[in-house]
């Protein structure tokens, strides 16, 4: 019997029939499944949070894994700045250039030629920390910078105990209607005395060529009793007018040129009066005058 060949080669293979299909996709889902399930974990160990299923489905536990790495991303970041700014706070700071500082011109002080400037209320002295301001002069107060109109009244309450003709004579050197200004001060220079200083100060055509003004203010005072030196200026002197009969108070007045300016002082208290502490008063305010480094 002769067997077909070319009929057994061009027969179709035979198909699954749907048993075998069904076996077959059940058997792929299996593989699937057990691909996709995680391993177990070990006995005694807890799963780590981003492993956890999301049992909505949402991606959640994965937000939270990627927000872990934000804040240590944050921490590392802030870290590291901190450390910029202790870097910072411990690096020397960078030299500033500082401009050298201008001195400021004194307030007052003496020209070359013996003049003065300044207001006259800062050439008088200030009142020392040991004493305070006095009682007010009748017609003038205490601490006064006196107008033009005022000059010649102050000139002749402050030499009031020069005769007539003195004071005329000293007021004609003077010139007290061309003067550039005047001031006074009084002090409380303890509980038993008090002092007045006055200052007049000349024009500068007058200054320093005032010997015959000092002079006569030699020649004026001459005849009262007594003379106290004032150290340091011998072309300054003080002495003691007369006293009235039963008057218990007790005084003494002082004068000098210094340059454009007269300077006086009236010193009164209790009777005898400390003439060494009303001059040596009246020596500090002589030289606050003398030159510019002695000026406060």
């Amino acid at each position: 019997m002769t067997t077909d060949l070319t009929k057994t080669q061009d027969q179709p293979e035979p198909q699954a029939g749907p048993v075998a299909a069904t076996a077959a996709t059940a058997a792929t889902a299996a593989t699937a499944e057990t691909a996709a399930a995680p391993a177990a974990p070990a006995p005694g160990t807890e799963p780590a949070p981003d492993s956890v299923p999301d049992p909505a489905g949402s991606g959640k536990g994965r937000w939270i894994a990627l927000g872990l790495v934000g804040v240590l991303v944050a921490v590392a970041t802030g870290y590291g700045i901190g450390e910029a700014i202790l870097a910072n706070e411990k690096a020397p700071a960078a030299p500033v250039a500082v401009s050298a500082p201008v001195p400021t011109p004194p307030a007052i002080g003496v020209r070359p030629d013996g003049s003065h400037f300044g207001p006259l209320s800062a050439l008088l002295l200030p009142v020392p920390a040991t004493m305070s301001l006095g009682s007010d002069d009748p017609a003038f107060g205490n601490d006064t910078v006196l107008a033009a109109g005022q000059y010649q009244a102050f000139f002749n309450d402050d030499f009031a105990d020069l005769s007539g003709s003195d004071r005329s004579r000293l007021g004609g050197l003077l010139d007290v209607s061309g003067l550039n200004g005047a001031a006074l001060r009084t002090y409380m220079v303890s509980d038993q005395m008090e002092a007045e200083v006055g200052m007049f100060q000349m024009t500068r055509d007058r200054v320093v060529a005032d010997s015959a003004l000092q002079q006569e203010l030699v020649n004026a005072t001459g005849g009262f009793a007594g003379s106290v030196g004032v150290t340091g200026f011998p072309q300054a002197h003080c002495y003691l007018p007369p006293l009235q009969q039963g008057y218990r108070l007790d005084y003494m007045n002082c004068d000098a040129v210094i340059g454009d300016l007269l300077v006086t002082m009236h010193a009164y208290g209790v009777a005898p009066l400390d003439s060494t502490g009303a001059a040596s008063l009246f020596q500090q305010q002589l030289a606050r005058l003398g030159n510019s480094e002695s000026q406060t």
